[in-house]
């Protein structure tokens, strides 16, 4: 508690003294709705530039595994990453694969909920990195970004993008600027189950999108 007052404080000072407006010449933002977000609450657009992350694509791009490969989800297992909502989507798709690589709070909630409803199609990796993440997002047919959060720019849908798989995404925040509807993946109302579940099912549907 100590340590997260001493922060509010300085937080409060810098803020009271502008001490950023007036000793930043630039800031960087990773996305153009951060940057917008930082407008919007009354900065100044000039001081202002967009350097997104970047994604070292793969040696070797692997080809389309085809449409009964898994469904893949990679990140960080929490509240606001909207996994209830694939859960759901496994729970009324049990003919599609799906896979959870990753770890965090919810973890044992959501396995506890797979075991519940007996999602056999359903399966959970753990955390994974470097090469063994790499190889599950190519052995993926596509990947799902259900965020209900803004999310300063959503990496995994560049490294989904990197190897040369489609993403379906929640609608909110940065991914509009990343996932182009109908081109590069697909875009669903933040929460929307049955919404995810047609994306799901159209995207299968539709190879030369989800490739």
């Amino acid at each position: 508690f100590g340590a997260s007052a001493v922060l509010a404080l300085e937080a409060y000072v810098h803020r009271w003294v502008h001490t950023y407006q007036r000793c930043v010449d630039r800031f960087l933002a990773p996305s153009q709705f951060v940057r917008d977000k930082f407008v919007d609450a009354g900065w100044d657009a000039s001081k202002f530039a967009v350097l997104s992350h970047f994604q070292k694509p793969p040696v070797q791009m692997a080809d389309y595994p085809g449409p009964n490969a898994p469904v893949l989800y990679f990140g960080r297992l929490s509240h606001e990453k909207g996994l209830r909502d694939v859960i759901s989507a496994a729970a009324r798709l049990r003919h599609v694969e799906f896979v959870i690589a990753g770890d965090g709070p919810q973890s044992s909630e959501l396995q506890s909920l797979q075991q519940a409803l007996r999602l056999n199609n359903l399966r959970f990796t753990g955390q994974l990195s470097g090469a063994a993440l790499e190889q599950l997002i190519a052995q993926s047919q596509f990947t799902l970004f259900p965020s209900h959060a803004y999310e300063t720019f959503g990496k995994s849908i560049l490294e989904s993008f990197a190897h040369g798989r489609a993403v379906i995404a929640s609608d909110l925040g940065s991914r509009r600027a990343l996932v182009t509807d109908g081109e590069t993946g697909l875009l669903y109302r933040v929460g929307d189950v049955d919404q995810l579940v047609e994306a799901i099912e159209g995207l299968r549907c539709d190879p030369e999108l989800a490739r």
